[in-house]
């Protein structure tokens, strides 16, 4: 080991000490012959400190290694002062295809004690990642020093690394380089959740197996029209929960009755609306959601792997004298636990998708 780290403070400790122990051999020697000799000792102890302590807790790159600390890893060596980190880098690797060339988004550095969700919380620093790397060189950032770094995903999930410690491990003395490395999970994309080439069994103008009665349930788009002159009381429609987007995930999903802010129901339009699974996985939606919707609470999906394929009916019983035609509401499926959701630096992730419900008179 090589080197010399101390400061004047240091240096100033090591004469004194060495002079404070010349003068003591000073004073118990005997005569002048034994005080000169330990005046000599005195001078060779300081000599000693100072050619050896040169060298003490100073690593060269010859000591360098890998060392992980927490979920911040970095590569050489570590000093105990706070200095600027020349090069902090980023690999941030896709949780589950586990490939590290794929994640898009941005590093957030904040100062020990931040909360990334406060709408009013500042960056120390941001580290643009595209593909999978990124690097600072702002030198913003110190070794030795607690931090609150995450990601904010582009296509991907928020990740929080936690509050780490940077840890340097300088290869040399002008080369400093810490490496943050970070596990995420790409956003599924919902699949729209009614397919209008079903609407020959469900809708229609003619009595089909579903609506028995004619004209009392139409079709448009992302909307269901149920026609109250027409209808008897009850009308049913399918409802397909399903995640594409290669090896993705949605993540805290929900299914959520949202009603409309200038018409809304009031709360009172049905007497019964039963869920039942049809095919595909069981999402756990119970079997009458009436008290979800009357409530306009969110039904819990757990989270959605892409691939995943649910089925549904619905079936509402209507309380008619009750309905008019400013009732407006639409189902959402959505993730991050509520429509429109907000991830940890308060941004959406998944594209809702949603089946408006309206009446007519």
């Amino acid at each position: 080991m090589t080197g010399n780290p101390f400061d004047m403070s240091t240096w100033a400790a090591i004469i004194v000490a060495g002079v404070g122990v010349g003068y003591y051999m000073y004073r118990k020697s005997q005569n002048k012959q034994e005080r000169g000799r330990d005046v000599m000792y005195g001078a060779l102890l300081v000599s000693a400190l100072i050619l050896t302590g040169g060298s003490a807790g100073y690593f060269t790159a010859a000591d360098t290694g890998i060392n992980d600390v927490g979920d911040v890893s970095e590569t050489g060596i570590s000093t105990i002062i706070a200095q600027p980190v020349d090069t902090l880098t980023v690999i941030a690797t896709d949780g589950m295809s586990l490939a590290n060339d794929e994640v898009d988004g941005t590093i957030n550095i904040y100062k020990s004690g931040t909360n990334p969700s406060d709408p009013l919380a500042r960056t120390l620093d941001t580290i643009t990642v595209s593909d999978g790397d990124g690097n600072s060189t702002d030198k913003k950032v110190q070794t030795n020093t607690d931090y609150v770094v995450g990601l904010s995903g582009s296509g991907y999930y928020d990740t929080m690394i936690g509050t780490a410690v940077v840890y340097p491990y300088i290869m040399d003395a002008a080369s400093q380089q810490v490496t943050i490395e970070v596990i995420t999970t790409k956003t599924g994309t919902i699949a729209d959740p009614v397919d209008e080439t079903e609407t020959t069994d469900y809708f229609g103008s003619a009595t089909t197996t579903y609506n028995t009665a004619a004209n009392s349930v139409n079709a448009s788009g992302s909307t269901i029209t149920y026609n109250k002159t027409a209808g008897s009381d009850s009308f049913v429609h399918p409802m397909t929960i399903s995640v594409s987007g290669g090896v993705a995930e949605l993540k805290n999903a929900v299914l959520c009755p949202v009603w409309d802010t200038t018409n809304p129901p009031e709360g009172n339009e049905y007497s019964s609306i039963v869920a039942t699974r049809l095919s595909g996985n069981d999402l756990g939606i119970p079997g009458n959601v009436l008290s979800y919707w009357s409530t306009q609470t969110c039904i819990p999906l757990g989270d959605i792997p892409a691939g995943s394929y649910s089925k549904y009916n619905f079936a509402y019983t209507v309380a008619e004298s009750n309905v008019d035609s400013n009732d407006d509401w639409k189902w959402a499926i959505d993730d991050m636990g509520d429509y429109l959701g907000k991830d940890i630096f308060l941004g959406t992730k998944a594209s809702a998708q949603t089946e408006n419900i309206d009446h007519t008179t």
